[in-house]
Parts: structure tokens; C-alpha cells; sequence
């Protein structure tokens, strides 16, 4: 059964996700949609550390993990706050996006560990940065809710 919604006497559509403020909310919580449009629109970014990586004129280590962390970084854990429900292999569609950004910016093969890349690199784990995010999020809710301004109504 359809379930319609009406406001002001128009139907409010019914659809399988919808882009929010840059998160693409599906309406089972797989986040999938959002995901493989992260995969779709961070070659751009991949290919402009993989040229300045270029072994004869390429960039410094330290300049291109900072650079990694700006462009595809900051993609991959805006929202991340939500992915609650997200499956191990759906986190992997992102984690690899990273992964490739910090291999190319330290210049390491494929056949590297990439616990090993995260060491050299000094950055979080995927999992350890979005447990960071929730964590900050929630300390700033907790704030808010204590602080006597928020109170004084």
C-alpha cells in the first residue's frame, strides 16, 4: 500500500532518495546511492594527486596527504555522522576511495598492507575517524544542552 502525504493540498512523491544538503538519504538506510555517487565523483580529485605525486617533479609526501585530506577526505566524512547503518562491504566502497588517495600521495604499491599506509601516513582508520566525528558531534550536543544560555527560557 502507497502511503500519500499531502501539504497544502499537494501530494508530497513518494522516492527511492533524495540528495540533502549533499548526502543522498536512500529510504532503506543503505546509504548506497550516496556512496557510489562519492565513488563517481572523486576520480577528479584522485588524478590531481596522482599527477602531482609524478615521481620526477611530483609534490611532497606531507603537501599531498594534506591534500588528500581536503579534497577526498572531507567528501567522504561530510554526513558521516549518520552512517549508522552502513554494512562493512557498503563502507568499502569509500574506504577504498581513500585508501587510493594515500597510496598515491606516500607513492606505495597495491601490494601494501594498508594498516601499514595508515601507520606511515599518521591518519585514522575510516572507522577510527568516523567514530571521532560522532564523538565530536555528540560532545557539541552535550554542550549545547547544558549551557545555561540554551537554558534560560
Amino acid at each position: 500500500k502507497e502511503l500519500k502525504i499531502l501539504l497544502e493540498n499537494q501530494g508530497i512523491p513518494d522516492v527511492k532518495s533524495d540528495k540533502i544538503l549533499g548526502v543522498i538519504f536512500d529510504n532503506k538506510q543503505t546509504w548506497i546511492p550516496h556512496f557510489k555517487y562519492l565513488k563517481t565523483s572523486t576520480p577528479n580529485a584522485l588524478n590531481m594527486i596522482k599527477i602531482l605525486a609524478h615521481t620526477s617533479w611530483g609534490g611532497e609526501t606531507e603537501t599531498l596527504i594534506k591534500i588528500n585530506k581536503s579534497i577526498i577526505n572531507s567528501k567522504i566524512n561530510y554526513g558521516a555522522t549518520v552512517f549508522k547503518t552502513v554494512t562493512k562491504s557498503s563502507l568499502n566502497l569509500v574506504n577504498s576511495i581513500n585508501n587510493t588517495g594515500l597510496r598515491m600521495s606516500i607513492g606505495v604499491f597495491k601490494s601494501s598492507p594498508i594498516q601499514s599506509i595508515y601507520n606511515i601516513t599518521g591518519e585514522p582508520t575510516p572507522k577510527i575517524k568516523r567514530l571521532e566525528i560522532a564523538l565530536g558531534y555528540i560532545t557539541r550536543l552535550y554542550r549545547s544542552y547544558n549551557n545555561p544560555a540554551t537554558n534560560a527560557r
